[in-house]
């Protein structure tokens, strides 16, 4: 009996060569690989510090309030970009589309030594995002392009809570 996902004994198997990921289809030199909504998010020695991350519902006793997060976002640069200024575009939008708010960062890498084949540059980028005052609840959701591309939706969905259901924090105030 046969086990695994070995191929069945008819199956020839064909040599192909070893192919760079950004030769597949669907696959860009410059690519967000995480993102998500955080309680905190700081950077040391190229590290995203996340606290509390995933976060996908927020609840308030009222709208409109401030969001009270922070995104997380990690996105990887190919040696081939690194000389290239690039952009992030970050777009708030509500369950209908509407844009919220939308802001823009560039970025560019700075060589810290030689890098191994295959390897690719980590940038992350921590977004502070508490004070935002998000309008009503709903549904939301950002939208993460880099350099025009569509890379990462972060949804989540913002909910009114009677003042007596929230959780309690960690000074014990709701």
């Amino acid at each position: 009996m046969r086990s695994g996902c070995s191929p069945a004994p008819s199956v020839r198997r064909v040599a192909s060569r070893r192919r760079h990921p950004c030769d597949l289809p669907g696959w860009t030199s410059v690519r967000i690989d995480c993102a998500l909504l955080c309680d905190a998010v700081t950077v040391r020695d190229d590290l995203l510090h996340i606290l509390g991350g995933g976060i996908t519902r927020l609840q308030r006793p009222s709208w409109p309030g401030p969001l009270g997060v922070s995104l997380a976002v990690r996105v990887m640069v190919h040696p081939t970009e690194r000389k290239e200024t690039h952009t992030l575009r970050c777009v708030l939008v509500d369950q209908d589309g509407q844009e919220i708010v939308r802001a823009e960062a560039e970025f560019s890498m700075v060589a810290t030594g030689p890098m191994q084949p295959g390897e690719e540059f980590n940038v992350p980028i921590p977004i502070p995002l508490a004070h935002l005052l998000i309008p009503r609840a709903t549904a939301y959701s950002f939208e993460l392009l880099v350099d025009g591309v569509h890379q990462a939706s972060v949804p989540f969905v913002a909910v009114e809570v009677p003042q007596a259901e929230l959780p309690l924090t960690e000074e014990g105030e709701s």
